[in-house]
């Protein structure tokens, strides 16, 4: 429950602080500008990274185990927030950036007394481990993160969403294998990460700015590098896999810009996304896109764990020498073409025989769809707090206290309803899906209902999938809905054996089917936002009822 509190925590203050900053922005001169290699054509504000440094730094400081790797964090933080933050304004020229990073890094390492220690056996019987190299290796390892997720952040949501699913796949892989060690720091990361998305989803409304992208860089590579230390035997490839896109893309780039007789820090356009863009897709099609690479990416490390170091060394060699090769292959297919013609041929016909009834007839159908998801989600957001009792005191404590920050909030400041309303939905449905999944294990007062919450959440399923289908054009694409469905895709990597003892994939699935749902009623622009929230509102306030007085219902 501590790490829930971290990630809530810490995705509660990004959200918050972001407006804060945004306001700021123009004051600061903090503003990014159209022009360039920029492909947005207003300016934007690009404080979110501190909004996320504060959020992420306020919540290890106070709910994470003091220590070394605390303060180490801290103070590498802090020097990239003074550099990020004059690059952000000033533009620094790449050396003193570099110098900024190094510096950080060296803090890092000083105060923690981390370091990537024993690589594992890379050769077969040959377990390489070189002290002399050791901390040279490490501090190159961070500014290669720090570098690969500041270069990635080119589009809306991508160097976060990235980041995201590497946090998510250290986060699972750590408690199936009980390596909790990296856990706190993951989840703080996650939450800031989490609640800055609310504003950085195509189309977004502010930046991180080098200053996030080199923070979240550094905070990736250090729960990575806390992840390594915990891994028994140790697999130096899993971790490169976890990075996935952000550092072959990195490195492509680079090995071509110095191919090309350029610096390989000379910024261009040729980076996947850019690729993506030029062959045609739309802005979010891309980010979906890498999302996906970068999902078989940590597929493949996750299954190569358990395997020995030579196997996921040789395997990341061949995805490394392939990934440019891929690169390359594709700039070179006729792929905008291709789709230009899909779209001549197949969906402007489509689109213009659908005119007329068949329109009415799909929005009236969808109209009924978005209704019985409400219904499904009113009834299981007031069946579950009587189901699931007896509610242990700390619980109701916070549902307490989401149900009274959504009313201040509310009053206050209704434009920020949205994020503290969805934020007290999902402790909400993570506590009541996990207590009715463990019904039959620790006795309910609900568990002969257990039947019918599964069958709840399958007419869920099929509402879900209904309005995938019915949406026209017109719907709001929104990046995170495959996000988070990429996230419970990597539950199902795990060994079957903690599946089915801990049934996080079932919990996972109907997570995911509520969050699509609560999503879709919310983005319905014909929605009320007190008819989306007093269900919310109520649930936690029965909760909270509930968990001191059991005997009133």
């Amino acid at each position: 429950m501590t790490y829930l509190y971290q990630l809530v925590a810490a995705a509660l203050l990004t959200a918050g602080l972001v407006p804060v900053f945004m306001h700021l922005a123009p004051r600061w001169g903090l503003l990014d500008r159209p022009g360039g290699r920029h492909i947005h054509r207003k300016p934007v504000p690009r404080t979110g990274g501190i909004a996320m440094a504060l959020g992420i730094g306020l919540t290890l400081a106070f709910l994470a185990p003091q220590g070394a790797l605390v303060r180490g964090v801290l103070a590498g933080m802090a020097v990239l927030l003074i550099f990020g933050v004059a690059d952000d304004r000033l533009e620094l020229d790449y050396r003193i950036k570099l110098g900024g990073q190094a510096a950080a890094v060296a803090l890092f390492l000083a105060l923690s007394g981390l370091s990537l220690g024993n690589l594992g056996e890379i050769l077969p019987g040959c377990t390489v481990g070189c002290k002399a190299l050791d901390l040279p290796l490490t501090a190159f390892f961070l500014l290669a993160v720090i570098n690969s997720v500041n270069l990635s952040d080119g589009l809306d949501g991508l160097a976060s969403g990235l980041s995201l699913l590497v946090l998510a796949s250290v986060v699972i892989t750590g408690i199936a294998r009980g390596h909790l060690t990296p856990l706190p720091l993951a989840m703080c990361t996650a939450g800031a990460v989490i609640g800055f998305l609310r504003y950085n989803s195509h189309p977004a409304v502010v930046f991180m700015g080098d200053a996030g992208s080199q923070i979240l860089g550094f905070l990736l590579g250090a729960t990575l590098l806390t992840f390594h230390r915990g891994q028994s035997p140790s697999n130096p490839a899993v971790i490169l896999f976890f990075l996935g896109v952000p550092a072959l893309d990195t490195l492509t780039v680079m090995i071509r810009r110095i191919l090309e007789g350029r610096s390989p820090f000379h910024a261009d356009r040729n980076h996947v996304h850019h690729m993506l863009l030029q062959k045609g897709l739309q802005h979010h099609q891309a980010v979906i896109a890498i999302y996906g690479l970068q999902l078989s990416f940590i597929a493949v490390g996750l299954l190569v764990q358990p395997l020995p170091a030579y196997v996921g060394a040789g395997l990341y060699l061949l995805a490394a020498l392939s990934f440019p090769l891929v690169f390359f292959g594709f700039q070179r297919l006729p792929f905008d073409a291709l789709l230009r013609q899909v779209n001549r041929r197949i969906l402007l016909p489509m689109a213009s025989s659908a005119a007329g009834p068949v329109t009415r007839a799909r929005h009236a159908l969808g109209r009924l769809v978005r209704l019985g998801m409400g219904v499904c989600l009113g009834a299981f957001l007031v069946a579950c707090p009587l189901w699931v009792r007896p509610i242990p005191h700390q619980i109701g404590v916070t549902a307490a206290v989401f149900a009274a920050l959504a009313l201040l909030v509310r009053i206050l400041r209704p434009s920020a309803l949205e994020i503290f309303v969805k934020l007290g939905a999902y402790f909400c449905a993570l506590y009541y899906v996990i207590s009715l999944e463990f019904a039959f294990q620790v006795p309910l007062w609900g568990t002969e209902y257990v039947g019918l919450y599964h069958r709840l959440f399958q007419v869920m399923t099929l509402f879900t999938l209904a309005h995938r289908v019915l949406a026209d054009g017109s719907a709001r694409r929104i990046t995170l809905d495959y996000l988070m469905a990429g996230v419970v895709l990597l539950l199902f990597f795990l060994p079957p054996s903690f599946l089915n003892t801990y049934r996080v994939h079932t919990i996972g699935w109907n997570l995911l089917i509520y969050f699509l749902c609560l999503e879709t009623i919310w983005n319905n622009p014909a929605r009320q936002e007190d008819m989306v929230a007093a269900p919310v509102v109520g649930s936690l306030a029965l909760t909270a009822v509930l968990a001191f007085w059991p005997w009133i219902l």
